[in-house]
């Protein structure tokens, strides 16, 4: 489904952010590598969120976590992920006005 997909968009958003897959380094108390299944159990009950990097420009880490949502309905649709990032393009490579 779309909002599926938009959680994973987000998934990759903080992978892009942190340079580091998602609960990559991830161990259980016996210090063994969490399985999918597993790691896919705790990210459904809201247990793990993949994180974004602190010197993250701001608009990055928010529009990510809203795609991250729990609530499917609470994320947001692609058109709007498409406006956001071109209103974020814009404003960063926009001119300084001249005074």
């Amino acid at each position: 489904t779309e909002k599926a997909d938009i959680f994973s968009f987000g998934v990759i958003l903080s992978e892009l952010s942190t340079n580091i897959v998602p609960y990559s380094d991830l161990r259980n108390a016996k210090g063994n590598v969490y399985t999918d299944t597993a790691i896919m159990a705790k990210v459904m009950t809201g247990e793990l969120i993949p994180t974004f990097a602190s010197d993250c420009p701001e608009w990055f880490a928010e529009l990510g976590k809203l795609c991250l949502a729990l609530d499917p309905h609470a994320r947001p649709s692609a058109t709007m992920l498409a406006f956001r990032f071109q209103k974020a393009v814009l404003a960063a490579t926009a001119l300084p006005h001249e005074s």
